[in-house]
Order: C-alpha cells, then structure tokens, then sequence
C-alpha cells in the first residue's frame, strides 16, 4: 500500500455544492448492500469489469417538470481503499453511465487512492465543478475522503469500454422506470465496501459557477502527439548521458501579438505509469533546451510511482498560476495518480545546463516565432512508458482578447478550450486565428457569434455564451488523428478573412468597424451524447476589432 498526496477542500467550495444539492427533487429508495460479493473475481482494465458487484434497482417517476438528472446520493458509502471502487448507473433505457470511477489501471493489483471513504456522498455532473468554485473533484486526500458534493469522476476510462460510457450527468436521457445502481471492486481480495442506500436527484439543467482570476493565455495548439521511449532505445546515465529513443513532439509557433513570455505548456493526454521515469523538455527554434519536468534525480528504476494520465498544464516555477489565478500546485510526490491541472516546473536535482539543458522558469525563456519541440526522455526502458495525444504552448494574452465562460464538457472527457493568435483588424484580410483545441477529431463544426454582449443560459447540456442575436460562421472541421473518437482535434477560423467575406457565408458589416466588441463560441458534433445534446460547446472569446 502506498502513501498519498494531499488535496483540501474549501469550506466554500462545500457551501457551494450543498445548495446545488438543495435544489434537485430525489427519488429515494435504492437498496444498498456490501461488496463485492464472495468469491468475485477481478477485471481488466479498461475493458473486463471485476465480477461480484453490488446490484440495486430503483423504480422511478421522474418528478414533473424535471428535464434532467441533477446527481446520485450515495448514502453510507463506506471502503476502506478508494481507489478500488467504481460505480456504475443504468438507465431504464440499458445505457450504461460511469458515476465515480477511483480506480484506474493498477487499481486491480491493489494500488490506487489509499484514502478510505465513509459517509454521504453526492455526485454531480462536471458542469458544476470548476478548479475556482462550485463541486470540487474528490482528490485523494492524506486520510479520509470527507463526505460531501463532488464532481464525477471517470479516472483513466476510456469512453465506451465495457459498455460503460463516460456520460456527464446532466447528459444521461431520463424517463420514468427502473434504473439500476452498480458498485464495482477492482481489488476483491482485501478492503471491502458498503452501501446504505442511494437517491437519484432530477430538476432542470445547472448553470455553473464561472471561473475567474486567472491569467488570460492564448495557446499555440498542434503540436503532435506519439509515444515514449521508441524500440531500441538505449538507457541513459543521469544526468550526463541522455537515453535514447525519445520522443520529439513539434509546434510551429507564430508568437500572439502582443505576447511577452510563455505562461505555460499544455500537455493532453498525457499518460505515464511511473511519473518519476519521464523527463519532459522544451526546445525553443534558436535550439536551447529548458527542463519542463524532472524527477528521476538518478534513482534508476526508482524516482517517484506517480502515474500520470489526463491534461496536464506545466507553468512557470515561481510566478505560475492555475485558471483562478492561485498560485499553481507543485509537483509532490504520493504513490498515486498526478493530479491534472496546473503544476509548477519541477526541475528535481538536475544540475543545471548539463546536456545543454537549462533549469530556467518559463516565464524567463526568450519567446521566438518558429519551431518548437517538446522532447519526452524515458530514465528506466523496461516498463513503465509513455504517451501524449498533443501538446500545446500557451502565451500572456493578447490585448483586447478576453476568454469567459465554461466550456462542455465532451464526450471523451476532454474540456473544449478557446484561444486566439494574432489580431482582429477591420482591415486586414487575414491575421486572427480563433482556434477551438481538445475538441473531437475529424468533426465539423462553427463559430457562434454576436455583438451584443456576453450570455449564460442552459444550451444542449452546456453553457451558451453568447447573446442574442447569434451569428454562425461557415462549417470548419476539426481535422486530427484518425478514428476512433478521441480529442486530437482543432477549430480554426481567421475572423479577419471572415469578416472580409472571403470565406463565405454573410458576415456582420460590425465585424469591420473599430471598436466593435465580438464574443465568439465553437460549436461541433459530438456523436458521443443522444440528440438533443450530441454537440461540443467551448468556452467563449470576447474580443475587440482593431484598425
């Protein structure tokens, strides 16, 4: 069993979720029970659920005027090793919803989030959470998990796996019959749980709290993806002979008008089983090296058992701040999964400039427009690999543009994010990119925008965040990797050729006068949900028309 890092949750941040709760009509009366029971046997992740679970059905008459489910009320949940457990909704329609999903893939050998739970637990869609307010995430804490309101959770899961999809809440079609209620245990041998009982939550859709405080970054988005180390590769000797056989991911950059310094790199999709094993380093176009992350302090096979797995945004090491503009976290070591989000630069013991690579805060790099390469070292080749779907290098914003609003969560999993790169002109044929990034790949979609203000309203399981009256740009698709669905994809339209009518459609003539204030939103399929919601909404970019 290992130790575990630690994550506190704010009396607000509770305060919150508990008047969200509040809101909802809940259907009581699902039975509980113990799991798993005797004699079950352990899956495979992601694609064998264990055997033995604890099965409990509850009849429903979804109340009048309710138009979606809120949240599940766990009652009396008790086990003794978070990390094991999985919990799975069925709707009377046979579809299949992960609910919490601690475990993740070395859940089924016994590792995983240490922290016990016990209590009342109450699971909303990710609508309502945010890093800055509303439902937080349940963390692994140093000891137990609080009982309380928190977001779902979908781990490592791939979408779909086992019949099992990874549906927000607020995206699963109701109607009145039995639903189903399944708690799973990746580790059958030891830390066994419990159920009192549990509640479904209906009412109308949720407006999130919005984010707030946090630096305004326009990210460079593209850069390719693969895996780490490559066959054949050789090992290295920390910290004065590199190891071969890594992998070199390339960004062409044009620096954002009005850019200064690089605020952070975004990395998606970013999975290692052993975090201690990767070393991630920026080169920039002049050819200079500078450590993103490193932890291996020439500890072969050993360094820290951390897994990473989700988007991960690495920031400057003094200055970095997350979305709310707090102070970002530090890479701590726990023996459980990377929290994703913001972490600050981690440089370990590396002594800086060996190899010709730089302990150097990005906020201090020189920025340059032209190639950049982020370059992913393996420290031990035997096991333990690595991969990234994409990667991404984020700037200061630029002047004028202000991003607002929260963005759908998508089928996948993935946030949908907005950004820009150059500026709007009422001049200039061409020059201002809008980019919609970790959206689906090879789907098309548009831009909504308007000219009169910012919106806030409930919209096909999302946010709209535009104003009334809303205009549509001409279809773009989202290119990226081929099938399956995953988020490698990316909206792009220049709103300077837009608004010169140069790519069709019949633009607003405010799009060409000084002054003009736009917001703009990407809209997409997302064949992932049932109609009406099987769309992709980003957050929102306002953004003020130059000369």
């Amino acid at each position: 069993m290992r130790p575990i890092s630690c994550l506190l949750l704010s009396a607000s941040a509770i305060a919150i979720a508990l008047a969200n709760s509040a809101s909802g009509q809940c259907v009581q009366g699902g039975l509980g029970g113990s799991f798993p029971a005797p004699g079950a046997v352990t899956g495979t992740w992601d694609f064998a659920l264990p055997t033995g679970p604890l099965t409990s059905s509850l009849s429903v008459v979804v109340p009048p005027g309710a138009t979606v489910l809120n949240s599940v009320k766990l009652n009396g949940l008790t086990h003794t090793w978070s990390g094991d457990v999985h919990v799975v909704l069925q709707d009377p329609s046979g579809g299949m919803h992960n609910i919490l999903v601690r475990s993740d893939a070395t859940s089924s050998t016994g590792g995983g989030c240490a922290s016990p739970i016990g209590g009342n637990y109450e699971i909303f869609d990710p609508l309502t959470g945010s890093a800055c307010a509303g439902n937080p995430a349940m963390g692994c804490p140093g000891g137990a998990v609080n009982p309380g309101s928190f977001v779902q959770e979908f781990s490592t899961w791939t979408s779909g796996s086992a019949g099992v999809s990874n549906t927000p809440l607020e995206s699963i079609p109701i109607s009145s019959g039995m639903w189903n209620l399944f708690i799973y245990d990746w580790y059958p041998l030891a830390d066994n749980g419990t159920l009192n009982d549990w509640e479904l939550c209906f009412g109308s859709p949720s407006t999130p709290p919005p984010t707030g405080g946090g630096p305004t970054n326009v990210c460079v988005s593209g850069g390719s993806g693969g895996s780490f180390p490559a066959a054949g590769a050789v090992e290295g000797v920390w910290p004065t002979q590199m190891p071969t056989g890594e992998l070199i991911a390339p960004l062409a950059v044009t620096v954002p008008v009005g850019s200064t310094k690089i605020m952070g790199v975004k990395i998606n999709g970013f999975t290692h089983t052993w975090g201690g094993d990767a070393q991630i380093v920026l080169q920039s176009p002049s050819g200079q090296f500078y450590n993103v992350f490193q932890d291996q302090n020439g500890v072969f096979g050993g360094g820290c058992g951390d897994d990473f797995a989700g988007d991960y945004t690495f920031v400057d090491a003094v200055l970095g701040l997350d979305e709310c503009g707090n102070p970002a976290d530090p890479f701590v070591c726990g023996n459980t999964t990377v929290p994703t989000g913001a972490l600050l630069q981690h440089y370990g013991t590396w002594p800086t400039g060996t190899n010709g690579i730089d302990n150097i805060d990005l906020q201090s790099i020189p920025i340059a427009s032209g190639t950049w390469n982020l370059i992913f070292y393996d420290w031990y080749l035997v096991v333990d690999n690595g991969t990234i779907s994409s990667w991404e290098l984020c700037f200061d914003g630029a002047p004028g543009a202000v991003v607002y609003c929260t963005a759908k969560v998508n089928s996948q999993g993935c946030t949908p994010t907005i950004g820009a790169v150059g500026a709007a002109s009422a001049s200039a044929s061409s020059g201002f990119l809008v980019k919609g990034s970790n959206v689906l790949n090879n789907k098309n979609g548009l831009l909504f925008y308007g000219v009169n203000g910012r919106s806030a309203l409930p919209f096909q399981g999302g946010i709209l965040c535009v104003k009334s009256q809303i205009r549509r740009t001409p279809s773009v698709n989202s290119g990226g990797n081929p099938p399956p669905n995953d988020c490698s994809g990316v909206f792009s339209i220049d709103m300077n050729a837009f608004a010169q009518g140069l790519l069709g459609g019949t633009p607003l003539p405010a799009l060409s006068v000084v002054g003009t204030v736009v917001d703009s939103q990407f809209w997409g399929r997302d064949p992932g949900f049932p109609p009406p919601n099987n769309t992709t909404l980003s957050d929102a970019l306002e953004y003020t028309v130059g000369p």
